[in-house]
């Protein structure tokens, strides 16, 4: 069975770089906004191209060396996130 990928919707734009800057991610179909941290922003980036839920968490533990099952709850709790605002497709 392949796991589900999701990548962002092409109507969404991030705007800043670092959490000093603030990050805005910006839906231009649905005028959505919301602002997020340094890890939300690595999220994003890696939603660019589309990528598993545990590619998201690999993500997480190797750029900020957390626990695995952390990692793995903040990157379904940031999914569902998304994915209630309509910013994500889904792939088989």
């Amino acid at each position: 069975m392949t796991a589900r990928k999701y990548a962002l919707k092409p109507s969404i734009v991030i705007e800043g770089s670092s959490a000093e800057d603030g990050i805005v991610v910006f839906d231009s179909h649905s005028a959505a906004m919301f602002s997020c941290n340094e890890s939300g922003r690595l999220l994003l980036d890696r939603l660019r191209q589309p990528a598993t839920h545990a590619e998201l968490a690999e993500a997480l533990v190797r750029e900020y060396d957390v626990h695995p099952r952390a990692a793995e709850r903040d990157a379904g709790q940031f999914i569902r996130f998304l994915s209630l605002a309509d910013m994500l497709d889904e792939h088989a």
